[in-house]
């Protein structure tokens, strides 16, 4: 709990305690030397770079994108490293998830049937169980989620003038780009919001590319520690994040900011 020490900056005794007071971190050290510090686990590294990409692998009636590929080839794996006890103690989180999958796949099995059920119940407890026991296993420490958040940001960063190009023109060169190399996701063609085409980029749907991108953009004057991990890899890019998040991911969300102009402003 914080302590407001404005009426006693003056006093006699918080100058005899300011020089006992430690300082906050500055950012700098936060992103110190890391050259001694392990790398991201090369199972996370991944399972993120197969998010941007829009190929999709057909086997039989099944359409695979490639981070499903991914998380099929890993789910057993990290499900032994799980029960086994190897990436610490069974929590209550991971039971609730696990319970909320079975449930889904009960619920899917009541409603559609079991030979309808069995491919939307298997992809989403790969999508979700699945991508969870990743992070679970592989992302252990703080290092972990600063080399995580550094990825995704950068993703995001490197999509951005692809996702501004297509907001503004409503084409999506990128999709087309992989489009001519391998099968790809079908452009959405999602309608305007607010004057702009909700950008897909890469992904299937525009949706998830604004939870992709939302994902990884703090915000720095949020609460919470003002020199975090995540907030230390934005914190030069906050004005082009915000205004990132308004002109692209804003429009997604089907309706129109209040301030939304004055936002813009503050963050250009």
């Amino acid at each position: 709990m914080g302590i407001d020490v404005g009426v006693y900056a003056g006093s006699r005794r918080y100058r005899d305690l300011e020089g006992t007071i430690p300082r906050a971190p500055r950012r700098h050290a936060i992103g110190a030397d890391r050259s001694g510090k392990k790398k991201l686990p090369w199972p996370v590294r991944l399972f993120l770079a197969s998010l941007v990409l829009p190929w999709v692998v057909t086997v039989g009636p099944v359409s695979l994108s490639i981070s499903r590929v991914i998380l099929l080839a890993m789910v057993l794996p990290c499900l032994v490293k799980w029960i086994g006890g190897a990436s610490g103690r069974i929590r209550a989180s991971d039971i609730a998830l696990l319970l909320f999958c079975l449930w889904s796949a009960l619920s899917l099995l009541v409603v559609q049937g079991p030979i309808d059920a069995v491919q939307p119940a298997g992809i989403l407890f790969v999508e979700t169980m699945g991508a969870y026991l990743v992070a679970r296993c592989y992302i252990r420490d703080a290092d972990d989620f600063f080399n995580m958040a550094r990825m995704l940001f950068w993703i995001v960063a490197l999509l951005f003038p692809f996702a501004l190009s297509e907001a503004l023109t409503g084409r999506n060169f990128l999709l087309e780009l992989f489009a001519a190399i391998l099968p790809s996701y079908a452009d959405a063609g999602n309608d305007m919001r607010a004057g702009l085409r909700r950008a897909q980029v890469v992904f299937e749907h525009a949706i998830l590319f604004g939870i992709c991108a939302g994902s990884a953009l703090p915000d720095p004057s949020g609460p919470g520690p003002p020199h975090s991990a995540v907030s230390a890899v934005a914190e030069d890019w906050a004005r082009w994040s915000n205004g990132f998040a308004i002109i692209v991911i804003g429009p997604n969300r089907g309706h129109r900011r209040a301030g939304g102009v004055d936002d813009v402003g503050r963050a250009l």
